[in-house]
């Protein structure tokens, strides 16, 4: 192998990386959840363990950027990241999709048992608190849970349903799960 097909290889490694992975954050990004997402649900299903879906939308995330600027978010959004990246399984595909929205498959996994691994999270996050301005910030989040209701439902209609999950958390006053 030459130093030219090194190089090439490293390159390609390196455009890899930046077009699958959240550069803040350093977990997948939405492309990534976008490729991963359907095989892991059609395995699922084919092997009758239907999986979870959650969609998280990080609490309060403008009120930082506005108060404390761009860098405190960003130290709200990798604290977040952190915490659930240490708690989801290798099988889970974890996500950043927009700028304070994150989803997760959990293969494997009924609602019920999504809704113990958001709250687990949430206490993880309790214990990491953020110097804001002289003051601790904990990181809370609202989730919304969906399963998957059968081999036939689409992606699509899964995250849709996690969204409008998503949704009702927020409206019930945020910083919790809702399905």
């Amino acid at each position: 192998m030459t130093l030219r097909d090194l190089t090439e290889l490293r390159l390609r490694a390196e455009l890899e990386q930046l077009a699958t992975t959240d550069t803040l954050t350093g977990i997948n990004n939405r492309h990534r959840f976008l490729t991963l997402a359907p095989d892991k649900l059609e395995s699922a299903m084919r092997l009758h363990h239907p999986p979870s879906l959650v969609m998280l939308d990080v609490d309060g995330l403008k009120h930082v950027n506005d108060t404390y600027g761009h860098a405190a978010g960003d130290q709200v959004l990798v604290t977040f990241a952190g915490a659930c990246r240490k708690l989801v399984r290798e099988i889970d595909v974890f996500a950043r999709i927009g700028g304070d929205e994150f989803v997760l498959l959990l293969p494997e996994t009924t609602c019920e048992e999504a809704c113990r691994v958001m709250e687990r999270i949430k206490m993880t996050l309790t214990t990491l608190p953020i110097d804001l301005g002289g003051q601790p910030y904990v990181v809370n989040f609202s989730a919304g849970v969906a399963g998957m209701a059968d081999a036939n439902e689409s992606l699509d209609a899964l995250l849709a349903r996690a969204d409008l999950a998503l949704y009702r958390a927020k409206e019930a006053g945020r910083n919790r799960v809702a399905m």
